[in-house]
């Protein structure tokens, strides 16, 4: 598509891409390989070659290895499998006269506490507002799925229901004193799971309150 337009840049481990699309109308594509520039050879003459955009970013052609950015225009962050990009290139949607500038690359080892391969895999090449973040969740989703369950609604109930009827149980077997403390045990415990549902309800909240709007 002659109406893109893609710079990238490299000094050490500094890298940027900067992608314009100037026309208006939608575009997608992938973003492989550089235009001809002239390059001198040991004898003083000069040819013309193309570079990928995986060895313009000196990626590393391992399979635990991923490439991370962020959009300084959006702010979100990009997570990019590293063979992928030298084999393919970098995959775009471009709105009408909608731009990126890929700054801050850094390159990830996948390893048991940093599953990047499946956030990659998640997340399918969208922006998040913090990758860390996005890990995080992933790892604790587990967790989370599992103390959702417990505190889904009809758990909650039993809970409360076993609790109450242990609580009337032993209260026969008690002082009047003890029984009260039993009672009053039983209504925590439905206190307790329904302010841990909240929490979680006002965690969730604040993970999309952290994402930026384009546009905003």
């Amino acid at each position: 598509n002659e109406d893109v337009f893609a710079y990238s840049n490299r000094l050490g481990d500094q890298r940027t891409l900067v992608v314009y699309n100037n026309r208006y109308a939608d575009t997608r594509g992938w973003i492989r390989v550089s235009c001809a520039s002239a390059e001198k050879n040991p004898d003083g003459s000069k040819r013309l070659r193309q570079r990928t955009l995986g060895e313009g970013f000196d990626l590393k052609n391992d399979a635990s290895m991923f490439a991370a950015c962020r959009d300084a225009i959006t702010g979100l962050e990009y997570l990019h499998h590293a063979g992928r990009m030298i084999e393919k290139g970098l995959h775009l949607e471009l709105g009408a006269y909608n731009h990126h500038v890929f700054l801050d690359w850094r390159d990830l080892r996948e390893d048991a506490a940093h599953p990047w391969a499946e956030l990659c895999e998640m997340l399918g090449g969208r922006g998040v507002a913090s990758l860390d973040d996005a890990l995080r969740d992933l790892r604790l989703k587990p967790a989370h799925d599992a103390l959702r369950a417990l505190l889904a609604p009809e758990a909650a109930e039993q809970l409360a229901a076993i609790a109450a009827g242990i609580s009337r149980k032993r209260q026969r077997q008690r002082t009047p004193a003890r029984a009260v403390v039993a009672r009053g045990g039983a209504e925590h415990l439905r206190a307790l799971l329904e302010h841990v549902q909240a929490m979680l309800a006002v965690e969730e909240y604040a993970h999309l309150r952290r994402v930026p709007v384009p546009g905003a």
